[in-house]
C-alpha cells in the first residue's frame, strides 16, 4: 500500500516561490566580488597545495581568493622579470 502525500501547502505555495525568483534576479559573479578589476577563472590545483590554501584561509579567516591572490601577488614580485614575460605573452598570443 502507497503512502498518502501531503499536499497542505498547496498551489499558492510553489506560485510563490516562483515569484520570488522572478522578483529577485540571480546575481552574476561579477556583482558578487567587491574588488575591481577581478576575473573568474578556472584551473586544476595541485590538491595538497589546495588544501594548505584552504587551511590557511580559514586559519586566517580570509577567503581563498584572497590568499591565492596574495600568494601570486607574491610570486610576482619575487619573479625576475615580470614586463618581460608579459610583453613576450603578448607578443606570442596576439593579447593586447
Amino acid at each position: 500500500m502507497m503512502a498518502k502525500k501531503d499536499f497542505k501547502q498547496g498551489l499558492d505555495f510553489l506560485i510563490q516561490n516562483t515569484k520570488e525568483n522572478i522578483e529577485n534576479p540571480k546575481v552574476t559573479d561579477k556583482e558578487k566580488t567587491e574588488e575591481p578589476g577581478a576575473q573568474k577563472a578556472t584551473y586544476y590545483l595541485n590538491s595538497k597545495n589546495l588544501n594548505t590554501i584552504k587551511a590557511i584561509a580559514w586559519h586566517d579567516r580570509k577567503p581563498i581568493g584572497q590568499v591565492i591572490n596574495e600568494a601570486l601577488s607574491l610570486y610576482i614580485k619575487n619573479y625576475p622579470d615580470p614586463e618581460k614575460a608579459e610583453k613576450s605573452f603578448r607578443k606570442e598570443s596576439g593579447k593586447s
